[in-house]
């Protein structure tokens, strides 16, 4: 692949791969350098071919290789297929968890939430989805899953910090739904708020009769 221009977050390098077609447009909102970056990105037809990596696992290649001191080839890392086995059944974490990583956890695993600030040109103001998880590592800590999106990733659940245990309910690698956000770039759906209860009705007071009593003397 091409480097494509160096981002803000974490794995900040980006990359846009041969032949790819399960990547995503480059989120230019991320990219930070060189001058021109962004809008080289953001004038590119949708395409699903750019991937951020680590600075550590792509080695150059071809022409642009150096002559004279190459830079060692460095160990791939290796991302997981699957969940990890173990003899203990993996913890899942409760429907509505709240996610205490992330926007001072003011938003719960399963809030149905509203995009009311999109950063990449393939969301817009009032898409909706599912929150997935929340992530303390970058400025953008909250995974929701899109309704109907395809050119989002599967996840990185690896990059999810709470609830604990939500990594391992993320296990669709091919899924195009994914995409991570700023707290304040969504809004919580009022279908998914919590129901102000009821009052608690007062009893009604038995009257008291009003006369007098009569009874017979000695």
């Amino acid at each position: 692949g091409t480097v494509a221009g160096g981002g803000i977050a974490s794995p900040p390098l980006l990359v846009r791969w041969d032949d790819a077609v399960d990547g995503h447009s480059g989120n230019p909102d991320f990219c930070e350098c060189p001058d021109g970056a962004r809008e080289e990105l953001e004038g590119l037809p949708p395409n699903n071919a750019h991937w951020y990596v680590p600075c550590d696992v792509i080695t150059l290649s071809g022409s642009d290789a150096p002559t004279t001191s190459p830079m060692p080839t460095a160990t791939p890392t290796v991302f997981p297929t699957s969940a990890p086995t173990s003899s203990a059944a993996p913890t899942k974490p409760p429907s509505r968890a709240p996610l205490l990583c992330a926007c001072d956890a003011q938003y719960n695993l399963g809030d149905r939430v509203e995009i009311i600030q999109p950063r990449v040109d393939w969301l817009r103001a009032g898409d909706t989805g599912v929150i997935a998880c929340g992530s303390s590592s970058g400025v953008v800590s909250i995974l929701v899953r899109w309704e109907g999106a395809t050119e989002g990733h599967f996840g990185f659940p690896e990059s999810c910090g709470c609830p604990d245990g939500i990594e391992d309910e993320i296990t669709d690698r091919k899924s195009t739904e994914y995409w991570y956000v700023r707290c304040d770039d969504i809004m919580i759906l009022p279908s998914t708020l919590a129901p102000t209860p009821a009052p608690t009705p007062r009893p009604t007071p038995t009257p008291k009769p009003i006369g007098f009593t009569f009874g017979r003397g000695p």
